[in-house]
């Protein structure tokens, strides 16, 4: 198998090249459609009890989420 794959390559290697364009293109148009939440309150539902008692506890004692850059 690794013989057949070696000398696709060494016969074609255009193809190779070609394919691994179209790869890296499609990647690179993708990557914009990406979204990353790093809020990890998030990965809970809405009406988790965790989250429903977090925001009671935030909401009682007026407290707000600290940023850190």
């Amino acid at each position: 198998m690794e013989r057949r794959i070696t000398d696709f390559s060494i016969k074609y290697p255009r193809t190779i090249l070609i394919v691994a364009l179209l790869i890296t293109i499609f990647s690179l148009l993708r990557v914009t459609s990406i979204i990353v939440d790093t809020d990890p309150e998030n990965m809970l539902s809405e009406k988790e009890w965790v989250r429903v008692f977090h925001n009671e506890v935030k909401r009682q004692f007026a407290l707000s989420d600290m940023i850190v850059l």
